[in-house]
């Protein structure tokens, strides 16, 4: 084993821009669409889309077939052009020197392939909720990446979601709130040089 630390990384919020409030809003002003009934939407197909029960396309569908007025092709290429790398991102090749780089996110892969393509190189364990047919914070998801570090007795998980932390706290593993500024950064870095 070449690190004896690891580190769980979440995509949106903490390595890359979450979609979220701005797209919303976006398809409701510019459609004409009542905000309320976009976020009640959401609500309603999240489980299925973050699980991979809904296929993209399926989700983009609904969303047209309940909102008329809005174009789901136009509507897709808003949501994955406001996914945008966050700082942390450019320090992962230094991270990796220092710990084992796993990512655990409820996410579509569609949406973050660009993302993710400069992750795999370093990531030793890739996990997205709508590839393995579960979501944070469902116990299972934490266990299958659990089980892939059990060599590790030092793991730091960051997350941007505070009601994502709990499970990977059962775990043993040392938790960190993503903040918006990205102050965490100092805090994970801090932590990968401690002996």
């Amino acid at each position: 084993m070449k690190h004896k630390k690891a580190m769980i990384l979440d995509v949106g919020g903490v390595l890359a821009t979450n979609y979220t409030p701005q797209f919303w809003e976006g398809l409701s002003d510019d459609y004409d669409v009542p905000y309320d009934a976009l976020m009640q939407f959401r609500k309603d197909v999240r489980a299925d889309l973050w699980t991979g029960a809904m296929a993209e396309r399926e989700f983009w569908e609904r969303m047209s077939g309940r909102f008329h007025a809005i174009d789901g092709a136009d509507a897709r290429e808003r949501l994955v052009s406001e996914i945008r790398p966050l700082p942390a991102l450019e320090r992962l090749a230094e991270w990796r020197d220092r710990a084992s780089l796993n990512i655990l996110s409820n996410h579509r892969t569609e949406w973050i392939a660009p993302v993710l393509a400069r992750i795999y190189p370093l990531a030793d364990h890739v996990i997205v909720s709508a590839e393995v047919g579960c979501r944070k914070p469902e116990p299972e998801i934490y266990g299958r990446m659990d089980a892939s570090l059990a060599d590790f007795a030092d793991i730091l998980y960051v997350d941007d979601t505070k009601n994502n932390l709990p499970q990977g706290a059962a775990l043993g593993w040392k938790t960190l709130l993503a903040d918006d500024e990205g102050a965490w950064i100092a805090q994970a870095e801090r932590w990968l040089k401690a002996e």
